[in-house]
């Protein structure tokens, strides 16, 4: 019986150690594209995650696990909404969206939103864009 209440312990604490090594990087920009074929990991016009949903939820939790505020890249497209019964994207308070990408910039001053235009679509909902809390941070959506 010892051993096997020692067994259990050390899974947990091994499942514990194992979710903090896992933790989200502490990325500035998070770049996303619907082409990509990359890792998917965000971090990078290659790497990009191919959905806005996605990087969202990487925002929130850079902000709850390194205080930092990301902003995110979106290559041009179309993206879709959260698959909830309102398909908005849940913005993410501090984190600024930009949209007009070609895929290759490195400045948010060589992005051509008029050549390169992004999509959000709501699929016919009420709205595209969700804004859970009041918020205090400046968040744009350009």
């Amino acid at each position: 019986m010892k051993r096997l209440l020692l067994l259990a312990t050390s899974l947990i604490l091994l499942a514990t150690v194992n979710l903090k090594a896992q933790s989200v990087p502490n990325l500035s920009t998070i770049y996303v594209d619907a082409d990509a074929a990359g890792s998917n990991e965000g971090t990078s016009w290659n790497d990009a995650v191919t959905d806005l949903n996605v990087a969202l939820n990487m925002a929130t939790s850079i902000i709850a696990e390194h205080a930092s505020y990301p902003e995110i890249w979106v290559a041009a497209g179309t993206y879709k909404g959260d698959g909830t019964s309102t398909n908005a994207f849940v913005m993410a308070e501090g984190v600024n969206v930009y949209g007009g990408f070609a895929g290759t910039e490195t400045s948010l001053e060589q992005r051509d939103y008029e050549t390169h235009v992004t999509i959000l679509d709501g699929q016919n909902s009420q709205r595209v864009l969700c804004q859970d809390n009041a918020f205090t941070k400046e968040t744009v959506w350009d």
